[in-house]
């Protein structure tokens, strides 16, 4: 039996919130500072974004393509390609939001969501958390309906050539490349 590395989360000691105040509501999202302690009396004022969860489709095509979309981003201020997502609504359940992102961001729809992973894309200053999961037979079943400041391209990558797209830069958004690098996991794991 092969002994796991095991992270036993004991060090460093956690810090303790002593406050948290709204700053600015945004709407999508909303900035808190928040004042913590050390335990060893240290005080510092954090600040950080509470945003809706997010969800990123790995939706691979009957034909073995990957469903990507182009848009513009204000962050880099230039396209990037991505994983079809976005925003889990209020009370909505996460794979609803999966099939409802692919659609609205693609047309296309598929089946047998399977979870790749979740994780939070950026911990020191959001405390959301990004779900990837993976539809397969993938098909173009309808109209794309953006979101009033969307406009996005759709493309279809072909699975043969994801590790040379990634290999050239192709992915300039670190959630994208993670849902990737869960997805070819998925791949190496189910032997697919």
């Amino acid at each position: 039996m092969t002994n796991h590395w095991h992270w036993d989360r004991k060090n460093p000691p956690l810090w303790t919130i002593e406050s948290e105040e709204l700053c600015h509501d945004y709407g999508f999202c909303r900035t808190y500072c928040s004042r913590a302690r050390h335990p060893d009396g240290r005080v510092h004022d954090y600040h950080f974004v509470d945003c809706k969860d997010w969800v990123q489709c790995v939706a691979l095509t009957k034909d073995n393509q990957l469903v990507l979309v182009s848009q513009f981003r204000i962050g880099n201020k230039n396209l990037t390609l991505e994983l079809p997502g976005g925003g889990v609504d209020k009370d909505e359940v996460i794979v609803h939001a999966v099939h409802r992102e692919l659609a609205e961001e693609s047309g296309f729809t598929g089946n047998n969501p399977i979870h790749l992973g979740t994780v939070y894309p950026n911990p020191g200053m959001q405390n959301n958390q990004v779900h990837f999961y993976l539809l397969q037979n993938c098909e173009k079943t309808q109209t794309t309906h953006f979101d009033p400041d969307e406009d996005l391209t759709t493309y279809l990558l072909p699975l043969d050539q994801l590790d040379f797209a990634i290999s050239q830069n192709t992915f300039q958004s670190a959630i994208t490349l993670t849902g990737l690098f869960l997805f070819q996991r998925w791949l190496k794991i189910s032997n697919k």
